[in-house]
């Protein structure tokens, strides 16, 4: 018989011996007419008493008639040799249970939401012919002069549109979200392979590069050159673009060079100019179209006077728009000053930081261009401000309304707790893995901090 509770606990534990026959009989007494909600009520809490290595099945169904049930079930150990216990319970006169009041409904904010469709075209030049291709990137940093494609071709017609044939290279246009990119193929690679229903494959493989390139080796022949008259440092660079269909965009410190000073052997054009370039901590921005290269400074502003308030950020960004960010800390001691030496018409510079007393100083850079204190000071600057703790910060995230991030854009960032910090980005990579069209976009962040 139940209880006055109507409740039948029975617990068995591995030391309990069941007598004579090795069955319990359990006598349910009399149960009250049930609704179908209760009879759905009716079952096992917690572990159910059910014998082990036994079947057992029980019915409930509506009770018309004051119902007497009895169950034999056979008891004893199972498989694995030990006896499951637990508790039962059944249902008599229980209470409806009233349900629980809802919970508030949740307000949320209305966001807008901004869905991007990228556009991704590649055309043979000057035809004007699309390119069936997947597996695209492109690449650029500071201490390159040229985007770098590379690309897969889908099929022979469109590889044929742009393998280098002999001496003959064949030009394209990278198209993105409207912006677009010149270059040429300076390199292609043709693989077949069987597949497992023994069809054979054939993959093309490209890479080209910006225009620029044209102007280094292999591209162009090496020559000897002597100025025999003092010019500015942008009338050599000039000089040295004539002929080649090439214009100079000159917006870094511009000084007189006297005559015999720019001398060289075995060098292409863009060689040559490069070292005008880098005597003064210079880097050379490829025009994204047209034949046209820009000189800049590598850091257009200092990295210690990026957060003053007159040093406006190209972009604001969240930390948020970011699905990856890889942070690793190189601490080094921060430089404040280098002396840097012309050689013979040169002079001597020595270059200090602002505000700093010079007592941290780098080695002495000597370079046969710096023949005016204002070459001399602007290497020493860009020298203190690349051997300065940089933190070099990898972030990914996807070409979305924005647009491209580009090389020297300088950012302000907001962290996920509200602060905020700059960074120059001093690498780009875009990737279109034809999945959707969604493209990535990873890029390189200086850092600077100055504790």
């Amino acid at each position: 018989e139940p209880p006055d509770n109507k409740n039948i606990s029975l617990n068995v534990n591995g030391e309990y011996l069941i007598p004579n026959s090795g069955e319990i009989s359990l006598y349910m007494g009399k149960l009250k007419d049930t609704t179908d909600q209760e009879q759905e009520l009716i079952g096992y809490e917690k572990t159910p008493i059910q014998p082990t290595g036994t079947e057992f099945k029980a019915h409930f169904g509506p009770a018309k008639n004051i119902i007497d049930f009895s169950k034999s079930l056979q008891w004893g150990y199972g498989l694995n040799n030990f006896v499951i216990g637990g508790a039962w319970r059944d249902i008599y006169d229980q209470e409806e249970i009233e349900p629980p009041e809802p919970d508030e409904p949740i307000n949320h904010k209305n966001y807008g939401v901004y869905r991007v469709v990228n556009i991704v075209n590649i055309r043979a030049v000057p035809g004007g012919e699309i390119l069936h291709f997947d597996n695209f990137t492109m690449t650029r940093d500071l201490e390159s002069f040229a985007w770098t494609f590379n690309f897969n071709l889908l099929d022979r017609a469109s590889y044929n549109l742009v393998k280098p044939v002999g001496r003959t290279l064949k030009s394209i246009e990278v198209e993105i979200n409207g912006i677009k990119f010149g270059g040429f193929i300076g390199k292609s690679t043709t693989s077949r392979s069987a597949g497992s229903d023994g069809v054979v494959k054939e993959t093309y493989k490209t890479t080209g590069w910006s225009t620029l390139k044209l102007l280094s080796n292999p591209y162009s022949r090496k020559r000897a050159y002597s100025e025999s008259q003092q010019k500015t440092a942008a009338q050599i660079v000039t000089a040295e673009l004539a002929g080649t269909g090439f214009i100079l965009d000159w917006q870094t410190v511009d000084w007189n060079i006297p005559a015999g000073v720019h001398n060289y052997q075995d060098k292409t054009p863009l060689g040559a100019i490069l070292s005008v370039v880098n005597s003064v901590g210079g880097v050379i921005i490829p025009d994204n179209l047209t034949d046209k290269l820009t000189v800049k400074p590598y850091y257009p502003v200092s990295p210690w006077s990026w957060y003053n308030a007159e040093t406006i950020p190209d972009r604001t960004m969240s930390e948020s728009q970011f699905f990856t960010i890889d942070n690793e800390a190189v601490p080094v001691e921060n430089p404040d000053g280098v002396f840097v030496y012309g050689e013979e018409k040169g002079v001597g510079v020595q270059a200090v930081r602002q505000g700093k007393p010079g007592t941290a100083l780098l080695p002495d850079i000597v370079d046969k261009y710096i023949t005016q204190n204002a070459a001399g000071q602007e290497r020493g600057r860009i020298e203190v401000a690349r051997n300065s703790y940089i933190e070099k910060v990898p972030m990914t995230t996807y070409v979305d309304e924005n647009g491209i991030i580009m090389p020297q854009d300088l950012i302000e960032f907001t962290t996920q707790e509200g602060g905020k910090w700059r960074g120059m980005v001093s690498q780009v990579s875009i990737a279109c893995q034809r999945i959707g069209t969604a493209l990535a976009q990873q890029i390189i962040v200086d850092r600077f901090y100055d504790e």
